[in-house]
């Protein structure tokens, strides 16, 4: 008998990093430029202000090797480094990709400090790269198809992109913490898991969506999200 085999879908900020890289990277910029910028995040969003943020940090001097550190110091969630042993463990079990809005190389900077980049199969996020003495993001796509979402990024698009070309799961599990990480979700069968962040707003979408099939589980920490798969691994 074949063995079962899940797919675990994690967001990142705030979800395997504790607080919002993004935010926290814009602190570095002087508290006079960052005001000028706060027009530029309501109307066009996160990747133009991003950019933005990106040249000012540029224009003051701050390096590329500065914005790293910064971000590699972040703390990762409660628990969050057991987890990802613990998917390092059970490669025949579990496949674990990130759909994330935050961008490819703070997620591998935060991977490869904390020696976890060979965990992840795969990494859906905004397109970074170096140079220039900065970080150049680029959209991970263009959609219109989906109001809800930011026209970079709609999760379910590319998760359903993803199923569609990998059918070899017997269930998906969907870790996140936001708004926008219920998009996917509402992909997941009731053979499925949500696991939602307890306290943050994924937690009253989710209980509150009446288009949801999946079972819904909240979590604090990442042994929590260690047990529901250690459970998961006993139904084989």
């Amino acid at each position: 008998m074949a063995q079962s085999k899940y797919l675990l879908v994690l967001d990142f900020d705030q979800t395997i990093v504790h607080s919002d890289t993004y935010t926290k990277v814009a602190e570095m910029v002087s508290p006079a430029a960052l005001q000028c910028l706060k027009e530029v995040l309501e109307q066009q969003g996160w990747p133009v202000y991003m950019r933005n943020v990106f040249a000012v940090l540029k224009d003051q001097g701050v390096s590329v090797d500065e914005i790293k550190a910064m971000v590699q110091d972040l703390p990762l969630t409660d628990k969050m480094l057991e987890l990802l042993v613990f998917l390092r463990e059970h490669p025949n079990i579990f496949d674990v990709i990130i759909l994330s809005d935050a961008n490819t190389c703070f997620i591998e900077w935060v991977l490869s400090k904390h020696g976890r980049s060979d965990t992840v199969r795969k990494v859906f996020a905004n397109p970074a790269r170096l140079a220039n003495l900065t970080v150049q993001l680029e959209d991970y796509h263009h959609q219109m198809v989906c109001p809800t979402c930011p026209v970079n990024m709609c999760k379910r698009i590319v998760l359903k992109t993803f199923l569609e070309e990998n059918r070899k799961y017997t269930a998906c599990v969907l870790v996140g913490d936001g708004v926008p990480d219920l998009c996917p979700a509402l992909l997941l069968s009731k053979d499925d898991l949500l696991l939602a962040r307890k306290g943050y707003p994924l937690e009253l979408a989710a209980v509150t969506c009446n288009n949801l099939a999946a079972q819904v589980v909240l979590w604090t920490n990442g042994q929590e999200i260690v047990h529901v798969l250690q459970r998961l691994q006993l139904h084989q």
